[in-house]
């Protein structure tokens, strides 16, 4: 399968239609080691070329009936050489199909096959199946979409088995494994011509075998009227609150014209809303897509949307049946103050990097308070070099483009909202803002990254600060976008299909374009104490001065804290109006006279605990100690101290319980949790 695309979002697997009846094939009329190709008049290779590197040889080492089957091993870094085509007879697009197959993985390995949707290779993958090595199987839609449609398990070291219903007349298809069903859904390459035999997997190793592979095809016969809803397409997930879009389609299976088409829908058993819908579709024929009227309102946790045809011509249509969907709805709560940090490594060079901006574009406008994206350029004139380099030092990274988000996950820019939705729920220890303060004179900015942690955390924790750009361009030629997409030829991909290649400098913005990385890839060693106790704040300074060239209106600056593994705990992105907005969160641009740990000693306390102060700065202090519904139980101002303070607080007349103790220091204040408890 020589697939250009770089495919790293682990996804799903589909079947294909044939011309004849049925197939099957177990394999034992084939000698072991042989060559799968030159044994069998019907399986072929991705080349067309039998007995040479993409074949494959039958094998005797496991057998789900019998003593043979067939092997696939991958031996390079991104999978191969083997790869073996089934053609199903020619391309359908109605009728069902059905394909039927076992597998055997090997553990700590995976497998994978596709469905080809045209007679010729290379051009519609209808779907994509993925055996990961963790056993997690999940089906994508190849060239329809990266998105997981159908997930489940399969066991290693042993036979399981899988089947692929397609019905294309009605546009449903299901997945099953061991005869349980994982998924159904509707595919937009709603085809079949082959299937294809790949070994890949997401850890570049793949042992598996294949047995009693076995395909039926029904052909289409029509009624006199029947309609079919071929086509549902909402947004699976959202974050909880938001709102989208949904959209169908209508596609006559019958013999009768069909003018007119009522349709009913509803969220999770909701008011019905009832649309009428004008059409001229003769036989065979599908409706362009219909918009339903409205948004769909996505609640906490799993929903669902209903929607039926229930008019078919002004009357009830000769099959019911294939009229109705549910499509499942799922409302994601992200964590409090949960951002995702996402850096993309694209190049104007990379003819494929157009797939990365517009992702990133769309993560962007779709989740503003949650999705920080930025762009690293390489070999172009909006490469930095210190952070060019550092991304490709991210353990497995490959090619361009590709993105990592949290520095946890590396993924092609196409999978990046599913792994969205695993990051943002996920809690944070800390909370992280902005400050700046700007000398038009020099064009200097100071900016100041505040950490506040709401819980403690131990070990190598370190701040850095990426400055962004937005509405990049340029005029040299350098600027000018190479473009895969041009012509369609790759399918849509966010208008850069009807551009041309390479996009010139004069019609190319870029946005989100890294333009410093202040520490370095991994951050300063000792930014932090490895013991940070919860309530405490840190602020770190930084200063970067601002090209002439660039608009102040499109700059943005990207705190974070990584943890010791090197991961984004959580992140923060101001603009430059906003930062300057703010303003510096100490008084003097000089973050350590505010940074002294605070910590109470002892904690819980019985009758006096203690606050720890060394401030290499004389700054005005005031201590005030409230309880848990906000109330000011003390006052006490100190006026202006500096050096190795201590703060004594009385805590014998209290009741036990729990207190928030807040230390202003000039205009800024920390807190800390305090715990009375009397022996």
């Amino acid at each position: 399968m020589k697939r250009i695309l770089l495919l790293i979002f682990i996804g799903a697997g589909f079947s294909s239609l044939m011309a004849q009846n049925s197939f099957s094939d177990d394999f034992e009329a084939y000698t072991a080691g042989a060559f799968l190709g030159v044994s069998s008049t019907k399986w072929t290779t991705w080349s067309g070329a039998k007995g040479g590197a993409d074949d494959t040889k039958v094998s005797n080492e496991q057998a789900h009936s019998g003593s043979k089957s067939i092997k696939f091993i991958s031996t390079t870094s991104g999978g191969g050489p083997a790869d073996v085509i089934l053609p199903f007879g020619g391309r359908k697009t109605s009728g069902v199909f059905t394909l039927e197959m076992w597998m055997f993985v090997v553990n700590g390995t995976g497998g994978y096959f596709n469905f080809q949707g045209n007679a010729a290779v290379g051009g519609i993958w209808s779907l994509d199946a993925f055996f990961d090595p963790n056993g997690d199987v999940r089906f994508t839609l190849g060239t329809g979409g990266a998105g997981t449609i159908a997930k489940g398990t399969h066991p290693k070291d042993a036979w399981f088995k899988i089947k692929v219903v397609a019905n294309m007349t009605d546009n449903n298809w299901e997945a099953f494994i061991d005869d349980k069903s994982i998924g159904s859904w509707a595919n937009p390459n709603n085809a079949v011509a082959s299937m294809d035999i790949y070994p890949t997997s997401s850890n570049n190793l793949s042992t598996y075998y294949v047995d009693d592979v076995s395909y039926t095809y029904e052909p289409f016969v029509a009624l006199n009227l029947d309609a079919t809803l071929s086509a549902v397409t909402v947004r699976p997930k959202n974050l909880t609150g938001g709102t989208a879009p949904a959209s169908i389609k209508i596609k006559n299976v019958g013999r009768t014209k069909i003018t007119a088409a009522e349709v009913q829908w509803s969220v999770n058993g909701g008011p019905i809303t009832t649309e009428n819908y004008s059409l001229n579709l003769d036989s065979l024929k599908e409706s362009a897509i219909l918009p339903l009227s409205g948004v769909i309102n996505y609640a906490p946790g799993i929903g669902k949307i209903d929607i039926a045809i229930t008019k078919v011509n002004a009357a009830v249509d000769d099959k019911p049946s294939n009229n109705s969907r549910s499509v499942a709805l799922e409302g994601v709560t992200p964590a409090p103050n949960k951002k995702i940090v996402v850096e993309e490594a694209t190049g104007t060079w990379c003819q494929w990097c157009p797939r990365g901006a517009v992702y990133m574009d769309s993560l962007t406008k779709l989740f503003p308070q949650h999705f920080i994206g930025i762009a690293v350029h390489n070999r172009d004139p909006m490469t930095v070099a210190n952070y060019d380099a550092g991304i490709a030092t991210f353990p497995g990274f490959s090619g361009y483009p590709s993105v990592i988000m949290d520095r946890k996950n590396l993924l092609d820019p196409s999978g990046m909202e599913p792994i969205f939705y695993n990051h943002v729920v996920e809690l944070t220890p800390v909370i992280i803002d902005l400050g700046a303060k700007y000398d038009a004179n020099t064009r200097e900015v100071t900016v100041e990254v505040k950490a506040d942690f709401e819980e403690a955390v131990q070990g190598d924790h370190r701040f850095n600060m990426m400055v962004v750009e937005d509405g990049v361009k340029g005029t040299a030629s350098t600027y000018n976008q190479s473009n895969a997409y041009a012509g369609g030829a790759n399918g849509v991909m966010g208008g850069y299909e009807i551009l041309p290649n390479p996009v010139p400098a004069a019609r190319m913005t870029y946005n989100h374009v890294a333009r410093a990385i202040m520490d370095g890839w991994s951050g300063v060693q000792g930014d932090l104490p490895n013991d940070i106790p919860a309530g405490t704040s840190y602020i770190k300074s930084y200063k970067y001065v601002i090209p002439a060239t660039t608009n102040l209106a499109n700059l943005k600056f990207v705190g974070v804290i990584l943890d010791p593994n090197g991961e984004y705990i959580n992140g923060n992105e101001a603009s430059f109006d906003e930062a300057v907005a703010n303003g510096l969160f100490t008084p003097t641009g000089d973050p350590f006279v505010q940074s002294s740990i605070l910590n109470a000693k002892p904690n819980p306390a019985n009758d006096i605990t203690e606050i720890n102060l060394s401030l290499k700065e004389a700054t005005n202090l005031k201590l005030e100690l409230l309880d848990l519904t906000g109330r000011i139980i003390s006052t006490k101002n100190y006026g202006q101290l500096s050096g190795e303070v201590i703060l004594p607080i009385q805590t014998n007349l209290l009741e036990n319980g729990n207190y928030v103790i807040r230390l202003f220091q000039g205009n800024t204040f920390k807190t800390i949790k305090l715990i009375v408890a009397h022996k």
